[in-house]
């Protein structure tokens, strides 16, 4: 749906006046974990673009949740061997897209 979400996009400006952008890919308003642009303007010129583990995602791939967010943290507990106290998360549960290359 779209590529870059508002607040997603850090820019850098250097001493010699060159420019580095780094775009954080979203789909859905879900951010892809480790996906990214990185754009490089020299003298007002873009001279670089790079891409980052940009891998396709079908049009109708679903990002409602599955699973409750208290399953995930229970999920979270079993795999790390952690009991984790309620009450005790320190952020707002997220959804987040991972790619992994075939």
């Amino acid at each position: 749906e779209e590529l870059f979400a508002p607040g997603m996009v850090r820019t850098s400006t250097h001493a010699d006046g060159d420019i580095q952008l780094s775009l954080k890919r979203t789909f859905q308003g879900i951010e892809v974990v480790g996906s990214r642009v990185a754009v490089t303007i020299v003298a007002g010129n873009i001279v670089t673009v790079a891409v980052e583990q940009w891998g396709d995602i079908a049009m109708d791939f679903d990002v409602a949740p599955t699973i409750t967010a208290e399953d995930a943290l229970n999920v979270l507990s079993t795999h790390t061997g952690h009991a984790l106290m309620a009450g005790g998360e320190t952020c707002d549960s997220e959804g987040q897209i991972f790619t992994f290359a075939n």
